[in-house]
């Protein structure tokens, strides 16, 4: 079975509270893995010090979500070159799918 992310209008955060000055909703950002064969949550690893600018160069977001808020997956070896730079992750695409996901802080 296939990891099938929430609805997109969960991950948009119309209720967060904490804001930055400039309106902007504080995220963290995450690489989260399932199994391939079936649904089960794996790992996940906290990106840090990645801004939304450097996440638009390497994932191409919906054009409905510029500040990358959905979940996407990671499939591309760019994507995966980028993400390795950030945090080591020994990427197993036969028994694993990954996402790049968010959460409002």
């Amino acid at each position: 079975m296939t990891y099938i992310p929430p609805p997109k209008i969960l991950l948009a955060f119309p209720n967060a509270k904490r804001v930055k000055p400039n309106n902007q909703i504080l995220v963290e950002r995450w690489i989260r893995w399932f199994e391939k064969d079936g649904d089960k949550f794996i790992d996940e690893v906290q990106l840090f010090n990645v801004n939304v600018e450097q996440l638009r160069l390497n994932f191409e977001p919906d054009q409905d979500d510029p500040e990358l808020f959905y979940c996407y997956p990671i499939t591309t070896e760019k994507q995966i070159n980028f993400l390795s730079s950030l945090v080591k992750i020994n990427f197993n695409f036969s028994n694993y799918e990954y996402f790049l996901e968010c959460n409002a802080v």
